[in-house]
């Protein structure tokens, strides 16, 4: 393909896209919608955060006001608080309602307001005025003096900034104020209640002189009966060496909470302490019969040994080294018999540590068992020492009984002479305090919900704006559909993006990405008329898009198939593909290439059946030169005589010459691309390249696809559920 009918291509492609993309404008998919907002959520959520930021400084440089309520009952006679209170007349029903529009009258009245400056200290308080935010100089009067004005302005703040309100059912006032200062509005709320209640206050205060005198004798002999009774109490508890451990706690059915002698203290801890000294020792037993009967390399405490898993493993490695010596050397060769040796002192040091393990769980075995039998000893002096204690408990708990009724009766003496003081000092009126005003927390102006709310759905509308502005601007490729409407490539499959290591979920076939490169090496034996390729290459766009692990991934699973592959790493700058085989190293492509081993010598078996490799070798100075020379190719012809298939791990596109040499020698390669990374402009430059040099493009796959950035979960479209 020439450069013209390259360029041919991208323009009817371009045309292509932006009819499909204003045909696409107006599809309401809300599964699309959901990726474009997952995708873009910080944009969103920064949105929606500056929005409410700028709400909130709004209500910061606003200036509050908060508004307190006190509610007070208002009646038409006076309530009876003790029986010998009698009831004042009471008001003529036909004018109670000209009585209760009295009574608000009164409140917002300059006389209540004069005694809630005068109560509060409120003339010449400096503080209050700024606390209204009414600060300023006077105007100028020739009647009043200056304080005189000052007072009056004070006054008609007052009368101005407090509301009172009475619904038509009901009798109870409500009294409030409103204040930028909340501790302020309380309190100047409060004062007006208060100081209306105290304008009707009446009445004699001594009522129940002799009931108090009277109680107040009771109370005094009562007193000393009860002093007598703890003393006595005491007295036979020190004689007798009866002490409490209880520390004078109870229960709430009047029960001591905890033993009341330090004996029995003593025997309910020890008694404790033998329950779990025998579960320690069954415990142990058991563990004991398990290390006897179990083999010792089974116990788990051996298995669970950091010390032992690190023997484990290094032996593992000796071992390795040992069975690959003597595939090609003999018994008695030195680097044998010393891994040999090797072998034989970890077997040893294990089976060491293994015995001080079982040792150890006799040992704790045998601990256990002279606890527990020490704590039944202590328990047998115990309950002798108990049941003698018990006895002499039976007067003292008589004692404490005969203390008991003496503080009830005091107790009960001692609530009636309060009730009859509190008594004393109430006077009846027919206005009533019903609720004291709280200090507000919430200003009545501005309504911080209402602006929040506002600052939010701003915030959410100018994200979804922002988020939909991204979407237009933004062509990256991140689903199949881009791919073959963006860069006209066939789409061959995606590769979902998991947390951990890719090449440990290959190793489960039931996985996702298992299942995944399944569905592409499916679509790989159906690319063309003669089916699979029989030499083919995987590059990608940019390093780091997954290009090793989908080589690796089609080479298995063609393997496991039954074909007869090799793969061969000719990513020379930075080669990858001897770590997804778990081969060494040490001669490959690059000693091939430069003529100094024969390709018996750099190709590998793999431990995947029908599955060979050919790794990179050393890194030479100069991979393109290499690539470009006559070898390549006669590699290539004589691993495809000899394999059902030739894979091959090509570098990446841009910046490099590599890959289209190697497209150039191939039946087909697979462009691998990171979902989301590459833009449209990048990709179709280094497709163009490709077929520039004479490469043939079978198809294009994704990898690293997060399905909830497109609108979509794992177990919606890659996911299958292996089961009955």
């Amino acid at each position: 393909m020439n450069l013209n009918a390259t360029l041919d291509h991208e323009r009817d492609d371009d045309i292509l896209y932006q009819e499909e993309s204003q045909a696409g404008a107006f599809d309401f998919d809300l599964r699309r919608i959901w990726g474009a907002i997952y995708r873009n959520r910080w944009i969103t959520l920064g949105a929606i955060a500056v929005c409410l930021i700028i709400s909130i400084v709004y209500l910061i440089l606003a200036t509050p006001i908060y508004q307190a309520g006190a509610s007070v009952k208002i009646e038409e006679q006076t309530s009876r608080i003790l029986k010998t209170d009698e009831s004042e007349a009471s008001v003529n029903p036909i004018d109670s309602e000209r009585f209760l529009q009295t009574q608000l009258d009164i409140i917002r009245s300059r006389s209540v307001a004069l005694a809630v400056a005068r109560s509060e200290n409120l003339f010449g308080n400096a503080q209050f005025l700024r606390s209204m935010d009414a600060e300023g100089e006077l105007k100028p009067s020739e009647v009043l003096t200056p304080r005189q004005a000052e007072e009056e302005r004070i006054l008609e703040i007052l009368q101005e900034s407090m509301t009172v309100s009475l619904p038509v059912d009901s009798r109870i006032a409500t009294i409030g104020f409103r204040s930028p200062d909340p501790k302020l509005a309380a309190q100047l709320a409060n004062s007006f209640a208060e100081n209306y209640i105290k304008t009707d206050l009446q009445r004699r205060y001594d009522t129940s002189a002799y009931a108090r005198q009277f109680i107040t004798q009771q109370l005094a002999d009562a007193k000393q009966q009860l002093e007598q009774s703890e003393r006595a109490a005491l007295a036979y508890s020190s004689r007798e060496r009866l002490i409490d451990a209880s520390n004078g706690t109870t229960t709430a059915d009047g029960e001591s909470s905890s033993p009341r002698s330090l004996t029995v203290s003593r025997l309910v801890a020890v008694n404790s302490a033998y329950a779990d000294a025998t579960a320690k020792r069954t415990q142990a037993e058991e563990k004991w019969r398990q290390a006897q009967g179990d083999r010792i390399m089974a116990l788990p405490e051996v298995l669970s040994n950091m010390a032992i898993q690190d023997l484990l493993q290094k032996r593992a490695v000796i071992e390795a080294d040992y069975q690959n010596q003597r595939q090609v050397r003999k018994e008695d060769y030195p680097s044998v018999l010393q891994a040999k040796a090797q072998i034989a002192e970890f077997d040893r040091q294990i089976a060491a540590l293994a015995g001080n393990i079982r040792a150890s769980i006799r040992s704790q075995y045998e601990e256990a068992l002279k606890q527990e039998q020490a704590f039944q000893s202590q328990i047998s002096g115990l309950e002798q020492a108990t049941l003698g204690e018990q006895q002499r408990n039976v007067q003292l708990s008589i004692l404490r009984r005969a203390t008991d009724t003496s503080r009830s009766l005091y107790d009960t003496l001692l609530q009636r002479f309060r009730e009859l003081n509190a008594q004393a000092g109430v006077q009846p009126n027919n206005i009533q305090l019903i609720d004291r005003a709280q200090i507000p927390t919430d200003p009545v102006s501005p309504k911080p919900v209402i602006t929040i709310l506002i600052g939010l759905l701003a915030g959410i509308v100018s994200g979804v704006a922002a988020v939909f502005l991204s979407e237009h601007l933004n062509d990256t490729v991140r689903s199949g559909e881009e791919v073959s409407r963006r860069i006209d490539l066939a789409f061959l499959g995606s590769v979902p993006e998991v947390k951990g290591e890719v090449r440990d979920e290959l190793r489960d076939l039931k996985s996702t990405i298992s299942e995944a490169y399944s569905s592409i090496r499916a679509s790989l034996l159906m690319s063309s008329r003669t089916g699979l390729p029989r030499t083919l290459a995987f590059t990608s766009v940019q390093a780091g898009e997954g290009k090793t692990t989908s080589s690796f991934a089609v080479v298995t699973g063609l393997g496991r198939v039954g074909k007869r592959v090799v793969a061969i790493d000719c990513d020379l700058r930075r080669p990858a593909l001897h770590k997804a085989f778990s081969v060494e190293n040490r001669q490959g492509m690059s000693e091939y290439l430069s003529g100094q081993v024969a390709l018996e010598d750099v190709l590998h078996a793999t431990d995947t059946k029908n599955v060979s490799v050919v790794t990179c070798g050393a890194i030479p100075p100069n991979p393109t030169e290499l690539l470009s020379g006559p070898a390549f190719a006669e590699m290539l012809a004589t691993l495809r005589s000899q394999f059902d298939v030739v894979v091959v791990d090509a570098p990446p596109i841009l910046g490099l010459a590599d890959a289209p040499i190697i497209g150039a020698h191939v039946e087909g390669m697979v462009l691998i691309m990171e979902s989301g990374r590459n833009y449209r402009g990048g990709l179709r430059a280094s497709v163009a390249r490709l077929r520039k040099g004479g490469g043939r493009l079978v198809g294009a796959v994704l990898t690293k696809q997060n399905l909830r950035n497109l609108g979509y979960t794992y177990n919606q479209d890659y996911e299958y559920k292996y089961g009955h």
